[in-house]
């Protein structure tokens, strides 16, 4: 960029916010100004993620120990298989550290590594954990997420609890974080444990976002899941993976004002596919928000099961004045278990836009049915 003077900031804000879009932009960017580089330096920092396992870390922490001015400009920070022992040097830059968002990938949480990770990031707003251990068992996991006091954001996928001591319950650890999004894909004996925690001191945390879903197969969802969503007055988008169930779950959205958005993933069994006809209808039948805006149901059907749905009665019940705000109404059905299309499929998508004919008329459905 020329010439090589110096911009109204407000002018030189809005370049380089809008020029460098990833990182292959960055490297071919040149600053030519040296008055430039410290704002730059802070907005390209400012949305960069730091992805580091064990054989790159070393190297990292050289670059902070050469450079340390540039540890406070980095709000993300991406960790694969860390020990205890390389994570220390994040300890010695607690103080200064702006991490907001931190991923622990594959990890073994102990105690040490786990009051390290407190003790470093204090402004820590979102904390993700996927494919780890809890070598300290629920009490552990719940101590650490409950040890950063502006966490907002907690994303748990496949966690698991280890602990050779007999464990209370819900452990009576600290103040339960005020989170705004809560992802949870668990086993099923860890996200009961987790959700009846949150659940044993009111009120909860003003959640608007929410992901449940469970790994473990051919199991129904814990049954505190329905008090819990019922337990979120402030909840504005809901999204519950019912993968692999036997039998649907008794949902229900009465307890919701504010909900905009819902999303259903669920398999269908050939077994029993009559306990599913009327799931659809009597779950959308339970929503009390006017504010709904989105629907998003994703099926996925196992041998010769069809999707023998009350499609009428769920016609009927998305045209109550309730849903007069939708938007967007996705149906998907999909048999990926099969090398062969099922007979269902050609009139299927004909008998759900027959039945949400007014859906269709106001060109908010979209029905995809596919092998």
């Amino acid at each position: 960029m020329s010439p090589a003077t110096t911009l109204p900031s407000e002018i030189l804000m809005k370049i380089l916010e809008n020029y460098p879009q990833s990182h292959i932009d960055i490297s071919n960017f040149c600053l030519v100004h040296r008055t430039w580089y410290p704002i730059a330096q802070a907005i390209l920092f400012r949305h960069c993620s730091v992805r580091l396992g064990e054989h790159d870390a070393p190297r990292f922490f050289e670059a902070l120990v050469q450079y340390p001015h540039i540890y406070p400009l980095i709000r993300s920070l991406d960790f694969r298989s860390l020990s205890a022992a390389l994570l220390e040097t994040f300890q010695a830059l607690g103080p200064s550290s702006s991490v907001s968002t931190l991923l622990l990938r594959s990890h073994r949480i102990d105690a040490e590594q786990r009051n390290i990770l407190i003790r470093s990031f204090p402004q820590l707003e979102k904390l993700s954990l996927t494919h780890s251990t809890s070598l300290g068992g629920f009490s552990g996991l719940v101590h650490l997420i409950s040890s950063f006091p502006k966490l907002r954001d907690l994303n748990l996928t496949d966690v698991s609890c280890r602990s050779n001591q007999k464990e209370a319950t819900y452990p009576d650890i600290g103040t339960k974080p005020s989170l705004r999004a809560f992802h949870c894909h668990l086993g099923l004996r860890v996200m009961d444990d987790l959700l009846g925690w949150m659940m044993s001191h009111s009120p909860l945390p003003p959640i608007s976002s929410v992901y449940l879903a469970s790994y473990d197969t051919y199991e129904d969802l814990p049954d505190v899941v329905p008090s819990f969503l019922a337990s979120l007055p402030t909840l504005k988008s809901a999204w519950v993976s019912l993968s692999t169930m036997w039998d649907p779950p008794p949902l229900t959205f009465s307890e919701n004002p504010q909900l905009e958005t819902i999303r259903l993933d669920f398999d269908l069994h050939a077994l029993n596919p009559s306990k599913w006809i009327p799931f659809l209808s009597t779950v959308f039948s339970s929503v009390s928000s006017v504010l709904m805006k989105t629907i998003v149901v994703t099926m996925r059907l196992s041998g010769g099961c069809a999707p023998n749905f009350d499609w009428a009665a769920l016609g009927r019940v998305l045209s109550s004045p309730i849903f007069t705000n939708l938007r967007t109404v996705y149906i998907t059905c999909s048999n990926p278990y099969v090398l062969e299309e099922p007979p269902y499929v050609g009139d299927l998508e004909d008998n759900i836009c027959e039945a949400l004919a007014h859906l269709v008329a106001r060109d908010i459905l979209t029905v995809r049915v596919q092998v």
